[in-house]
């Protein structure tokens, strides 16, 4: 979730779906209504794979997008302030429109902060300040990937494409090649 306020009149987001990905690049999307959805494919940065992630984008205020080229939209808003809810699949579109939470920015917020603080609270560390700010920055990382890619229906898609089901409490991890963003 993210959250944007605009000064002044000119009220709008760029949004470059290819931006940033390396070594090949395909994308799918569709708008209806107030969401984007699709899906990208992209090579990894140590080229031994691709990866395809599914998403949904969707604006809390009436937008108009303009299609400015291929992957590229220019967003234009008459509010003042406009919340982005955007979540991912590895399964479909569909999935990650579905994931895509109801809570309110601030109490996402308050969340997160909470969430964060209990992970870097479980390493103490003492010494030398630079020493501590880099160990929390590395800890900071490290706890980012992995991460969970399994839907509420128990599936996901694997490296090569395929549409798997887990076994209930068994999960599926990616890092959907993090080192990329």
């Amino acid at each position: 979730i993210e959250q944007y306020h605009f000064p002044g009149s000119e009220h709008g987001l760029y949004i470059d779906l290819s931006h940033a990905l390396v070594n090949g690049f395909k994308a799918e999307h569709d708008v209806i209504e107030q969401t984007i959805f699709g899906w990208i494919e992209s090579g990894t940065t140590c080229r031994v794979g691709t990866y395809r992630i599914y998403y949904a984008i969707r604006f809390d205020q009436p937008v108009q997008f303009i299609d400015s080229t291929a992957h590229t939209f220019t967003i234009r808003s008459a509010a003042s302030a406009v919340t982005v809810r955007i979540a991912f699949s590895s399964v479909s579109s569909d999935q990650a429109n579905a994931a895509i939470g109801k809570m309110q920015f601030s109490s996402m917020r308050l969340a997160a902060a909470m969430a964060w603080k209990k992970e870097m609270n479980v390493i103490k560390v003492t010494g030398d300040p630079r020493e501590k700010a880099l160990f929390y920055s590395l800890l900071y990382r490290c706890l980012q990937a992995p991460f969970d890619i399994t839907e509420v229906d128990d599936t996901y898609r694997g490296d090569d494409g395929k549409l798997y089901h887990t076994s209930g409490t068994q999960k599926a991890y990616s890092g959907w090649t993090i080192w990329d963003n």
